[in-house]
């Protein structure tokens, strides 16, 4: 079987095409005679074809962030309260899901930091004050 898009050969239990991601629809039967020689042709034809993105259509993917986004909420969550809260704000509504979970990734490490550093200091005063009794 050959992807109707590109005219790459896909398995017959294949439902992508795993050369353009296509989903394969079932044959009715007009594509099933199709030569080896007719495939080959569809993927010269789009290998001559610009290399532009495919836009995705799906309505349940996320839109992707850009750099400028991620250091963008990197920057954000460096100032003490006002990053915590509009951190907290993101990662609690905001429709994009990349952002929601960079956001919620940000938050957890700074909770991870904040008790390694208690951790350390509960121990490392727990020490001082049994060295000096």
């Amino acid at each position: 079987m050959f992807c109707n898009n590109c005219g790459a050969e896909i398995k017959n239990n294949g439902k992508f095409c795993p050369k353009c991601g296509q989903p394969v629809k079932q044959d009715t039967g007009e594509r099933a005679g199709v030569s080896i020689e007719e495939a080959q042709q569809t993927t010269e034809d789009t290998k001559t074809q610009s290399n532009t993105a495919t836009v995705v259509t799906d309505p349940n993917m996320a839109p992707v962030m850009s750099v400028w986004s991620y250091l963008g909420l990197f920057l954000l969550s460096s100032i003490p309260i006002v990053g915590i809260i509009m951190l907290i704000v993101f990662a609690i509504g905001s429709n994009n899901r990349n952002k929601t979970n960079y956001c919620r990734a940000i938050l957890l490490g700074q909770v991870i930091m904040v008790l390694i550093i208690v951790l350390f200091w509960s121990s490392f005063l727990g020490v001082l004050g049994s060295l000096m009794y």
